[in-house]
């Protein structure tokens, strides 16, 4: 798999790495570039002309890294408590999805200290230009449907969005409770909410994620009996993670889970407006065979718990 280089790269006009990072991520893409490319030129980021790194948006610091003819991302991973996985699990299930060709290849993954880990993987160019008007429904549901189809097995590891929510909301008392973070005034709304999510999703039987079993790959024509056993979730599927070749990047929160709570992320990660939701869901409905008054309803469902999730990250990550 190759990345273009759709739009030039500027020069960062001063090095703003802290030393050790500095001397840390020389010696990563030097390796790298050794590796994978037979590019055997040290890498010193004291001499900008010889390099091209452009700050990009995330929850990390990343960026995009040009060195000579050949382009990388770069992220500094900070652990944080809305955390849903580790970093090395996700680098792990990154490397396996590359083999499905389903995600850029991971290149490296390094300790720089205690909170934060170098990571360097595949640039893959956008799979269009996102300035256009093109309709960002069609290829969410595509990518979503081909990520729902991937079989999977126990080794996969477990998304279950309940147990999600009621762990940030411990993690955001805990931070109340000892003054990490002050409390938000609506913290009792949000403990009323999770409760009564929490009585929901455990008297319904079918709302609860079941067990994966050894081997599971989807079967349209059997829709009734596997539309709710888990699948492989992308769960943080914007446009922007939509590449080039049908790769997909920032897998931070996959796993296997329910396809209902994957796509009601999408519509939230996306800010589609209610004339889009429903393009989404009969669109998902048309391209898995699986009713559309199943996907709504189920999308229903999921809903009030991806928003409570979604504001209690929120309420972690910005106040950190």
């Amino acid at each position: 798999m190759s990345a273009s280089n759709q739009h030039a790269l500027e020069p960062v006009p001063k090095l703003f790495f802290e030393p050790l990072i500095k001397t840390a991520l020389e010696s990563a893409l030097s390796h790298v570039l050794a590796e994978q490319f037979d590019y055997h030129q040290a890498v010193d980021l004291a001499k900008q002309d010889s390099y091209c790194l452009t700050p990009l948006s995330g929850t990390h610091p990343v960026w995009r890294c040009q060195v000579g003819p050949h382009q990388f991302i770069i992220k500094i991973c900070q652990g944080h408590s809305a955390a849903a996985f580790s970093v090395q699990s996700t680098y792990q299930l990154q490397q396996r999805l590359y083999q499905q060709d389903l995600a850029a290849k991971p290149y490296y993954l390094a300790p720089l200290n205690a909170h934060q880990t170098l990571w360097i993987e595949q640039y893959v160019a956008a799979a269009f230009d996102h300035a256009d008007s093109t309709n960002p429904i069609q290829p969410l549901c595509d990518s979503l449907w081909r990520l729902h189809q991937q079989a999977i097995d126990p080794t996969l590891r477990q998304v279950d969005p309940l147990e999600q929510a009621q762990r940030l909301f411990t993690q955001l008392k805990i931070k109340c409770e000892t003054g990490t973070v002050q409390e938000p005034s609506f913290i009792f709304e949000l403990e009323t909410r999770l409760a009564a999510l929490t009585n929901k999703f455990t008297a319904d039987a079918n709302g609860m994620i079941a067990e994966p079993s050894a081997s599971h790959t989807f079967n349209a024509s059997n829709t009734a009996n596997t539309a709710n056993l888990p699948v492989l979730c992308h769960n943080d599927l914007q446009i922007e993670h939509v590449r080039a070749a049908g790769v997909m990047i920032d897998w931070e929160y996959a796993g296997a889970g329910s396809r209902y709570y994957d796509l009601v992320n999408c519509i939230l990660i996306n800010e589609l407006d209610t004339n889009e939701q429903a393009a989404l869901i009969q669109t998902y409905a048309d391209i898995s065979a699986i009713p559309q008054e199943t996907v709504q309803v189920q999308c229903e469902r999921y809903l009030p718990l991806a928003h409570l999730i979604n504001t209690l990250w929120h309420c972690l990550i910005d106040k950190q």
